[in-house]
């Protein structure tokens, strides 16, 4: 059964809130993308001791949280869940960072600002929904240190919010992996 938008947001500051690690001491990770994947790869690096920066290209972090994802014959995800309030939301993203997960808004992060990003982070993840695609190889890797979840993964348009939340947890502990044993 597919839980609400809201109960899947409070687990994420569950998650991080109860997280003893010490945030910053393993590296520095950048996040495309506020979104489900994008927030559950954020809360599970940080609670696995590193910094996190998210760029959301919108104004508000977790912005397609707030409403339902539009109807397009190929990418629209059959069970889409009643979006969140703007309370639940700020509340939400208020407690992730007080956890120690940067947020920037009005941030759009293209190919032109990539380079400079995988050169001044440890790794990147992509999770900023249909507007990218990238092939990725089974552990959610693009290439070097940037890797991807979500609905940017090639063939993974159509994702339910727990599903892209899914993709981003699993990517996030992919790139923990292959940073231990780089």
């Amino acid at each position: 059964m597919e839980y609400q938008l809201s109960a899947l947001l409070e687990q994420l500051v569950k998650d991080c809130t109860n997280s003893s690690a010490e945030r910053g001491t393993r590296g520095r990770i950048a996040v495309i993308g506020s979104g489900p994947a994008g927030l559950a790869a954020a809360v599970e690096l940080s609670t696995l001791g590193y910094a996190v920066d998210v760029f959301e290209a919108a104004p508000t972090s977790g912005i397609t949280l707030l409403r339902k994802p539009a109807l397009e014959s190929s990418s629209a995800a059959p069970d889409a869940l009643e979006p969140l309030s703007e309370e639940q939301l700020s509340l939400a993203t208020n407690s992730l960072a007080e956890c120690g997960i940067a947020f920037h808004t009005s941030a759009p992060k293209g190919q032109a600002e990539l380079t400079t990003m995988l050169e001044n982070y440890d790794a990147v993840i992509c999770a900023c929904g249909k507007a990218a695609v990238l092939p990725t190889d089974s552990r959610g890797c693009v290439n070097g240190n940037l890797f991807a979840a979500g609905t940017c993964v090639k063939n993974q348009k159509v994702q339910s919010a727990t599903q892209a939340a899914a993709s981003g947890k699993a990517c996030a502990r992919s790139l923990h992996d292959w940073l231990i044993q780089r």
